[in-house]
């Protein structure tokens, strides 16, 4: 496991789902009930997904099923996310809140490393990848349906794990082509200051402006140019010309999602 860049608690989410499920797909509810937190699912009229109570001293998950149906990739991130609450410090009226954009907190950023970790942890996602012929944007999606998590949140993880070679990095659209989230790798942040700042609207030309101007499903490709994206690049430096290739998938109701990354030679 690369603990590098993992705290304490990405360290045990992923050792609590080897240990309990050594390979495929993690079942957050039997881990749960193995470590004698209660959860239920009921219809809550509220924007929230789930939150954790202490109910006599015992904690319980309650996980709002009009939000998302229970098994679903994004119900099952939800439960991983709110285990994650009840090994912090103050876990007791956590919620997870889908994303608006707004800065998440610490416990809350914290929450959803612990539910990445728990539901794809690396030896079992590296295998993975490494079993597929190819691992562009449709791998992502055959990792995701065999791990049971969102094609988004999946992407994001193969991110953190440097399974793209730099530059690379994923960005996330909502249904009004507005930028809603985004990750490099940590080869990329190696690079330089440069090759942090992404484009917050997709350049013309771009696959990704054609799709999301044409509001086109499925997924595309093409190429673009390194300064299409990394808009901190002048053209002058060592790796300023380098030929991307671009992928947009639809995510439905939830946008588009961008990867770009070196051509492979």
């Amino acid at each position: 496991m690369n603990a590098s860049n993992n705290s304490p608690l990405d360290i045990f989410a992923e050792r609590l789902a080897l240990r309990n499920f050594p390979r495929g797909r993690i079942d957050p509810e039997a881990i749960a009930i193995k470590q004698g937190i209660d959860f239920t699912y009921t219809s809550l009229p509220e924007a929230v997904d789930g939150f954790v109570t202490d109910e006599s001293g015992r904690l319980a998950i309650t996980m709002n099923e009009r939000r998302a149906p229970r098994g679903s990739p994004r119900s099952r991130f939800t439960l991983a996310h709110e285990i994650g609450h009840c090994f912090q410090s103050e876990p007791v009226g956590s919620a997870r809140i889908p994303g608006d954009g707004s800065p998440r907190t610490t416990g809350e950023r914290a929450s959803d490393r612990f539910a990445a970790h728990l539901l794809m942890p690396e030896p079992t996602f590296r295998d993975l990848a490494a079993s597929l012929p190819a691992f562009d944007l449709r791998g992502v999606t055959m990792v995701a349906a065999h791990l049971g998590t969102s094609v988004t949140a999946t992407a994001y993880r193969a991110m953190e794990l440097d399974l793209f070679p730099a530059p690379a990095a994923v960005l996330r659209w909502n249904l009004l082509g507005e930028r809603h989230g985004r990750r490099l790798s940590s080869h990329t942040r190696m690079r330089g200051r440069d090759y942090i700042r992404l484009a917050d609207i997709p350049a013309p030309g771009t696959v990704t402006a054609r799709v999301l101007d044409q509001f086109r499903a499925g997924l595309h490709r093409g190429a673009a140019h390194v300064m299409d994206w990394f808009t901190d690049l002048d053209g002058y430096g060592i790796g300023h010309q380098i030929e991307l290739s671009e992928e947009v998938m639809s995510l439905g109701q939830y946008g588009w999602l961008t990867l770009i990354r070196p051509f492979r030679p």
